[in-house]
């Protein structure tokens, strides 16, 4: 009995902090990857702090980073990685500007397709969104971590658009960028 214990402990207290965290229980046991989904210089300042970081750990929770842009080369290059061992950590621009609302489209899309490519939801991977727009596509994130924009004024295109407040889908704010510069052209001919 106390050979099956010692063996099997450790596959307990992992399932129990992954409980007590609210994460998958039945995940592998293996090491993580993280992949970081940002713009080319967050990605590779990211990556690279998180490989020193893994030098640190201990070896039995060693891990691994790799990155890409999320709306350039990462639906070619990583999301063949596609396991229930991936942890995908995006960023994304914020979509309530005129000018980057077609950039967090971009970059929820390949999100997207690396979170569905696995045919069952509990064994694909787990994504975490950080970003200043309260607005996330339904069980595409696993958590998200909205970044206050309070003290920064506010941009043109926000008050044109009429998205200062609350949660805009990318989108939407595309179609009203559109329909503004519509009425733009036909004012000005």
């Amino acid at each position: 009995l106390d050979a099956h214990l010692y063996v099997f402990l450790a596959v307990l207290l992992a399932v129990a902090h992954r409980f007590v965290c609210g994460r998958r229980l039945w995940t592998r046991f293996t090491a993580r990857t993280f992949v970081v989904v940002d713009c080319t210089v967050n990605y590779k300042l990211l990556r690279a702090y998180g490989s020193k970081l893994g030098a640190l750990a201990f070896p039995f929770t060693g891990f691994s980073v790799v990155g890409q842009n999320g709306e350039d080369h990462f639906v070619h290059e990583m999301t063949h990685l596609a396991q229930s061992n991936v942890i995908l950590l995006v960023g994304r621009p914020d979509g309530r500007l005129g000018s980057l609302a077609a950039s967090e489209a971009a970059v929820i899309m390949s999100t997207q397709q690396a979170r569905y490519i696995c045919s069952r939801p509990m064994r694909g991977v787990e994504a975490l969104s950080v970003g200043h727009n309260p607005w996330a596509k339904e069980g595409l994130f696993r958590r998200q971590l909205v970044l206050p924009a309070d003290s920064r004024p506010l941009f043109m295109s926000q008050k044109l658009l009429t998205t200062e407040h609350g949660a805009h889908a990318p989108g939407d704010v595309v179609q009203k960028a559109g329909a503004l510069m519509a009425h733009a052209a036909t004012a000005s001919s």
